[in-house]
């Protein structure tokens, strides 16, 4: 008797399984890598000439009839009246402050200065962060006001800022792009020319290399032959533009030894008369009184206390040079307190790290089946990590970092929890995020089979539904990818967690959605999280080395990408 013989399927080898795994991933590195390139270039194209149309400083200029650009290591543009008189200048943030990642994206941010160098006003240009967030920074009543009439040096180095509450890190990202453009050395209007090397062999002929000191800004290292610093060197402006003498400022270049104690000072340009200049050449006590100071010591000199006299016949003139080197030096020594915060974890860092680190428990251990535990952790979920931190895994946010960059210093515990969730589907295959860490997913857990009628879609609805994910998440590469104009946001309802900035149409999309899995349990994630699509699309499957219709979709996803990407350039 014959016996039918059957076609058993070959069990699925790890080699193939993680070769089609491997093929996912890739696929999805190299979207992100397109989404940031593409973005890269369109960018650079949009802001590229810098220029600024005269109607939008006339608020801080009313008198400006045009625009002229300076010294071009200063990288700002002069404000002009009809009568070419200087009025101060503008400059823009980006492409300095591209690396200051708020929530989502960067700042580009114009800033208007006179020509004492006091903030006249601040104006959002641009931003990758949501519009919610950045509507909540522009129309505070108090945010950018807090800067103006704040000096260059100042604002370059804040103590402290005033964060609006509901996009915290929107308006602190503002704050450090602003600090992190302006730490460059402050430009002067009034004596634009800048130190050279001739100029300082002419007291130290030894001096073969000038090279900036990383240590302080302005300050300049002279090195000889064999690369030895002969000491430090900087000049008084722009410190002392604002200081008056008879007629006007005066520069100098200041010289400190190698063991940085002050060995000389030289006059420079001067807006005084040449005879008050001269007197000073002339006299052999004034200019001398300084040398052996520490730069410290200098800073903190009390001219009063001192009895510091000025040269007779240009007293004015010596006591206001006096004055610009004590607030030269002030600035130099005084270490920079540039967000003061970027580089430590804040509470909120390790408040998200120790949520992610408890999920993580639940994932892999057998405390998911302490029930008690695993309500208290999801109360404490939803309300810290959900409607306090707002830390919630959404296309704004990974589009934004695809886009822009990872805000590795600005939100470590952000990062931490992006991280997990992305890798740990990848390396075991548990949903992590989805199961464990989602606030949105536990409120529709919690609402789930509590009433007595309920729909569950089969059939022709069921297959449509399905795809709505999916859609969603196309909808998202094209607007990440800047084929149309699009806020990410309103996808989704994440955003609404940040309810004291949260869109009226997030908010209801966001309570529609938990109310409609009272009736079709967990009906959001099923039938239309595309971020949930995304992570089951990255999870790995024990019996994932078969090509099935989700790659057939990544491909026409990551093909879509190229040719938009083509586009572009």
């Amino acid at each position: 008797m014959a016996v039918a013989s059957h076609t058993i399927p070959p069990k699925p080898t790890k080699i193939s399984m993680w070769l089609m795994h491997g093929w996912r991933v890739g696929v999805f590195a190299a979207i992100l890598w397109l989404i940031h390139d593409t973005h890269k270039a369109r960018q650079a194209g949009i802001t590229g000439s810098g220029r600024i149309p005269i109607e939008v400083i006339t608020n801080w200029f009313p008198t400006a009839h045009h625009l002229d650009t300076g010294d071009p290591r200063a990288d700002l543009q002069i404000v002009h009246d009809k009568q070419d008189q200087e009025l101060g200048y503008i400059l823009l943030t980006a492409p300095i402050s591209n690396e200051i990642i708020g929530y989502s994206g960067p700042n580009d941010i114009l800033a208007a200065f006179n020509s004492e160098h006091h903030l006249l006003g601040l104006r959002v240009l641009s931003s990758g962060d949501t519009s919610e967030y950045v509507a909540a920074v522009t129309n505070s009543p108090t945010f950018l006001k807090q800067f103006v009439n704040k000096s260059r040096s100042r604002l370059a180095k804040p103590s402290k800022v005033d964060a609006v509450s509901g996009a915290t890190l929107t308006s602190l990202a503002m704050a450090e792009g602003l600090a992190k453009r302006l730490d460059n050395t402050t430009p002067s209007l009034r004596f634009p020319e800048p130190v050279g090397l001739a100029e300082v062999k002419r007291y130290l002929p030894e001096t073969t290399l000038l090279e900036p000191d990383a240590s302080s800004v302005g300050l300049l290292l002279p090195r000889n032959a064999n690369g030895a610093i002969l000491g430090q060197i900087f000049r008084i402006s722009p410190e002392a533009d604002a200081i008056i003498g008879y007629q006007g400022p005066t520069d100098a270049l200041v010289i400190m030894d190698a063991s940085n104690r002050l060995e000389s000072v030289h006059l420079r340009s001067s807006f005084e008369t040449e005879k008050y200049l001269n007197y000073i050449r002339e006299d052999d006590y004034f200019l001398k009184s300084f040398k052996g100071m520490e730069l410290l010591e200098l800073a903190e000199l009390d001219i009063k206390q001192a009895q510091v006299e000025g040269v007779s016949g240009a007293t004015m003139t010596s006591l206001a040079l006096a004055e610009g080197l004590i607030a030269s030096a002030k600035n130099r020594s005084n270490p920079s307190l540039l967000n003061p915060d970027q580089k430590k974890w804040k509470l909120r860092d390790w408040g998200t790290a120790s949520m992610v680190l408890v999920a993580l428990c639940f994932t892999f251990t057998s405390l998911r089946g302490n029930t008690r535990v695993r309500l208290v952790f999801r109360v404490i979920l939803v309300v810290y990590l959900g409607f306090i931190n707002a830390d919630l895994l959404s296309q704004t946010l990974l589009a934004g970092w695809a886009r822009n960059g990872i805000a590795w210093q600005s939100t470590p515990g952000l990062v931490l929890l992006v991280l997990a969730a992305l890798v740990v589907p990848m390396a075991t295959g548990r949903q992590f995020y989805c199961h464990h860490l989602c606030p949105h997913g536990v409120l529709q857990g919690w609402l789930s089979n509590r009433l007595p009628w309920q729909w569950s879609p089969t059939g022709r609805w069921d297959k449509m539904l399905r795809v709505l994910p999916a859609t969603l998440l196309a909808v998202s590469l094209t607007g990440a990818m800047g084929l149309f104009s699009l806020d990410l946001a309103d996808l989704e309802p994440f955003n609404a967690y940040s309810w004291r900035t949260a869109g009226m149409f997030t908010v209801v999309t966001a309570v529609l959605g938990i109310l409609a899995s009272s009736f079709v349990p967990m009906a959001f994630c099923r039938f239309c999280c595309p971020t949930g699509v995304l992570l089951k699309f990255l999870r790995l499957f024990k019996d994932g080395n078969r090509w099935v219709f989700r790659d057939s979709i990544a491909l026409v996803f990551f093909l879509t990408a190229l040719v938009l990407h083509w586009i572009t350039f």
